[in-house]
């Protein structure tokens, strides 16, 4: 894959300008990345990652280069079912630093352990699970070095009308800073007043509301937060093509645009070109060309 970028045209008027080559990208069968070189408007390679497969398409090995020197090396090993269980970096002088991963006997995540050197912890997450819904996580625990939790993060769910799992609070608990925080969640779909989610403080005063809008598809159309700061108020509004795929997003926050950007799609899915301008009015069109191997 090839992309081209066109700088600060609408994809309408791509002819107005010169485009230069953005990035290419070479995949694996498996749609593993191969390599990935991003260049500047001059022709110069700016960042370039390499990858090393294993017979499953799983990669093995991740370079990043610099003036064609590797700059970084990460290994990563995996278990039967293709969960990563350690993630190396390596360097010239020195000890590797691993982060290693432990499941459960459904493959869900247990532990996420941060070494700076092999056996020396830096941090870590912990992870535990309902027992019915054993996909969903119940408590995530971050801890530093010396195995002092920093935060702790609990969610609870209910069955509700035969849905399944559907998570209806979550309470965040900062141990160092001493904010806590409780989010009550809803359909938003079925509430009168689009409302996702209320988060109260540690004083139960109402801090955030998220709110959530369908189309008759039942298509997200736009999000929108409210908070005791309008200034700082994020919304998102969204489109979408008729195949449903979603071709447009527009970002403001505090009322002023902040980003939006717009794509096509091709008849087998790929993507043909995406739009993007930022809130001060910089804006680029980059184009993507593909070629299939058999």
């Amino acid at each position: 894959m090839v992309v081209m970028r066109y700088p600060d045209v609408r994809p309408d008027d791509l002819e107005s300008t010169e485009p230069f080559k953005l990035r290419e990208v070479q995949y694996h069968a498996s749609g593993s990345i191969i390599s990935n070189i991003e260049f500047d408007q001059d022709g110069n390679v700016a960042e370039e990652y390499r990858n090393t497969l294993n017979e499953k398409g799983e990669v093995v090995e991740h370079l990043v280069l610099l003036d064609g020197e590797v700059i970084e090396r990460i290994e990563l090993k995996y278990n039967a079912a293709g969960k990563i269980i350690e993630e190396s970096r390596l360097y010239e002088e020195g000890d590797p630093s691993p982060t290693i991963y432990t499941y459960d006997s459904n493959n869900e995540l247990l532990e996420r352990r941060v070494e700076s050197s092999p056996g020396e912890v830096e941090q870590g997450d912990r992870y535990e699970y309902h027992l019915e819904f054993t996909t969903k996580v119940t408590r995530h625990e971050e801890y530093m070095a010396d195995g002092k939790v920093v935060r702790v993060v609990t969610h609870e769910y209910e069955n509700v009308g035969g849905e399944g799992a559907v998570l209806v609070k979550s309470f965040s608990e900062n141990k160092e800073t001493g904010k806590n925080f409780r989010t009550e969640h809803f359909d938003a779909k079925k509430h009168e007043d689009n409302v996702a989610a209320v988060i109260y403080d540690s004083d139960n005063r109402v801090s955030n509301i998220i709110y959530e809008f369908f189309d008759e598809a039942f298509r997200l159309i736009r999000t929108e937060e409210k908070s005791r700061n309008p200034n700082a108020d994020p919304k998102i509004e969204y489109g979408y093509d008729e195949k449903g795929n979603m071709n447009k997003q527009v970002q403001y926050v505090g009322g002023r645009l902040h980003s939006q950007w717009e794509k096509q799609f091709a008849e087998n899915g790929l993507e043909e070109w995406i739009y993007g301008q930022s809130g001060t009015g910089m804006s680029y069109t980059d184009v993507y060309a593909y070629t299939f191997f058999e």
